[in-house]
C-alpha cells in the first residue's frame, strides 16, 4: 500500500528541532541547507519549472534529519576557504551523491513504496542514456547512484551500464543506515577518485565544521 506522504512529511517536519524557513530561488533545483549559526534548515524551491513533489520535499527533509541527528555535513557540503571553482565543482557531484546515499536511506525508512517507486522510475532514465551522456560528471555520479540504490534494495533486475560500475562498487561498499561523519567524508573521498585528485577532511573553523579541500 502507498503511505500518505504528506503525513510523513508533516510528522518529520514537526520532529525537526530547527525550524524550516522556505524561500524561492531561480535555481532549477530542490535544495535544503543547513545554516548552523542561525539554526535554521533554508529549503529553496524553484521558481520555474515542473511542481516539486511530494517525494522530492521528503527527501530534503531527511538531509535536515540527518543534519541534525548525525552532523550538518550530511546535509549541506561547506568548503572553506571556498575553492577555485573548477575544484568545487570537480568535488560538488561525489559529495551530493554521498550524501544522497545516506538520505535516500533514511527516506527509504519513512516510504519504501514511494522510494521504489522513485528509484525504479530513474533507473528507466539511466538505462534509456547514451553512454556519452553518462560520462558527464552530474550523470556519472547520479546515474551510479539510482543502479546502486536499486542493487541495494532489489527493485528489478537489470544490468548496469559498464561505465557507471565504479560508482556501484564504491556506494555498495559503505551500507547507509548508519551515517557518521567519519562514514560521509569515506564515501566522499572514495567517490572522488574515481574522477578527481582531490580530497577532503573535515576540520574546524571558527566553531564550525566544514570541509577542507587536500
Amino acid at each position: 500500500m502507498a503511505e500518505n506522504l504528506t503525513k510523513i512529511y508533516n510528522r518529520v517536519l514537526a520532529s525537526l528541532k530547527w525550524p524550516v524557513e522556505k524561500r524561492l530561488w531561480d535555481e532549477t533545483s530542490l535544495q535544503i541547507t543547513c545554516v548552523t549559526a542561525r539554526r535554521r534548515h533554508v529549503m529553496s524551491i524553484p521558481r520555474r519549472g515542473d511542481a516539486v513533489r511530494e517525494i522530492e520535499f521528503l527527501h530534503e527533509l531527511a538531509h535536515a534529519r540527518l543534519a541534525e541527528d548525525v552532523h550538518p555535513l550530511l546535509a549541506t557540503g561547506v568548503f572553506v576557504p571556498r575553492p577555485p571553482d573548477h575544484v568545487l565543482r570537480e568535488l560538488v557531484w561525489p559529495t551530493q551523491s554521498a550524501a544522497d546515499w545516506f538520505a535516500d536511506a533514511l527516506l527509504w525508512e519513512w516510504a519504501p513504496h514511494a522510494c521504489a517507486m522513485e528509484i525504479r522510475e530513474h533507473l528507466g532514465y539511466v538505462l534509456a542514456t547514451t553512454v556519452a551522456k553518462l560520462s558527464n560528471g552530474q550523470l556519472f555520479y547520479a546515474g551510479g547512484l539510482i543502479c546502486a540504490q536499486a542493487r541495494y534494495w532489489k527493485i528489478m533486475p537489470f544490468e548496469a551500464p559498464q561505465l557507471l560500475q565504479p560508482v556501484i562498487d564504491v556506494l555498495l561498499r559503505f551500507q547507509p543506515e548508519k551515517p557518521t561523519l567519519a562514514k560521509m567524508q569515506a564515501l566522499l573521498n572514495a567517490l572522488a577518485e574515481l574522477t578527481t585528485p582531490y580530497r577532503v577532511r573535515a576540520v574546524e573553523n571558527n566553531g564550525e565544521t566544514v570541509w577542507a579541500v587536500e
